[in-house]
């Protein structure tokens, strides 16, 4: 069952990048319309940043070095 959840190293980080470009997008407007405190947006946006870069330097450690995770190339 634990398969089922599985995730490549290189699924993960696109997934971290497509949620970083949504909020992007979602945050400017919501800091905008005051919805959203600019404070929380920055910081939200910081420690998705943190978990990218864990997850890239995680796959170098493993042995890939890809500069994207989108080239449709397999970890190490």
């Amino acid at each position: 069952m634990a398969e089922l959840f599985r995730v490549r190293l290189d699924e993960a980080i696109a997934e971290v990048e497509r949620e970083l470009h949504q909020r992007g997008r979602l945050y400017s407007e919501w800091v905008r319309t005051r919805r959203m405190a600019r404070l929380t947006a920055d910081s939200q946006m910081n420690r998705l940043q943190a978990a990218r870069e864990f997850l890239i330097e995680l796959r170098t450690l493993k042995g890939g070095n890809h500069e994207h995770a989108n080239d449709g190339a397999s970890p190490g």
